[in-house]
């Protein structure tokens, strides 16, 4: 994971309204942007009648940060009214994030568990899901294509889960669950699966899913 930490120095009665555009201009492009993971920004009075403003976000890899930066990601991304506050030049700095240990288990708990809105985040770029005797999808925008599909298609359908398991272990997690599915019509499908979880740098690198439908016992 990349940790992108940008400051600048503005006015001490213009910090708020800086914030607020920093908000407004880099921060949501941020959101927007394919394999961001966070951002924040931070601001310090200086004492000397200036502040310090940072806008801090991090990112799945460096070919995430390349779709907010283009090919150069040491360029500085500056929007029109930057001029208007800044009183000197900008910094920019980039560092390399250790993700810590909880993070693998939580990420496979989340998209096992359907709740994939806190899992993307995390999908590196190139994020391969191989569903054995299903397709193999390739690419963030793919995975996310099928997360959002099966989420429209479980719409009306209660989800419970019997079983729920996990084995995380540094950059490795394993997700064993039995699952049943009731439908609005009272329909009802009990799925056993397994998801195995690697990443790499912090970010989510292969899924590798197995499932059977059993008998509701």
């Amino acid at each position: 994971m990349i940790a992108r930490v940008w400051r600048g120095v503005v006015r001490a009665d213009a910090v708020a309204a800086y914030a607020r555009y920093v908000d407004e201009t880099g921060v949501a492009e941020y959101a927007r942007t394919p394999g961001n993971r966070s951002a924040q920004v931070f601001t310090r009075d200086l004492g000397d009648g200036t502040a310090e403003i940072l806008a801090l976000s991090t990112w799945t890899g460096w070919d995430a940060l390349r779709r907010f930066t283009g090919d150069d990601v040491d360029a500085m991304v500056l929007y029109p009214e930057d001029e208007k506050y800044l009183v000197e030049p900008p910094q920019l700095n980039h560092y390399d994030v250790r993700s810590h240990p909880g993070v693998a288990r939580e990420v496979a708990e989340a998209f096992s568990a359907h709740r994939f809105a806190d899992a993307y985040p995390f999908l590196s770029s190139d994020v391969t899901w191989v569903v054995r005797g299903g397709e193999t999808r390739q690419g963030s925008d793919a995975v996310r294509a099928v997360c959002e599909q099966t989420l429209a298609d479980l719409v009306g359908t209660r989800t419970d889960f019997l079983k729920f398991d996990t084995i995380a272990d540094g950059d490795r997690a394993a997700v064993d669950t039995l699952a049943r599915y009731t439908d609005p019509d009272g329909g009802v499908t009990v799925v056993a699966s397994c998801d195995l979880y690697e990443f790499r740098d912090g970010a989510l690198a292969t899924i590798t899913s197995y499932y059977a439908e059993c008998p509701d016992d």
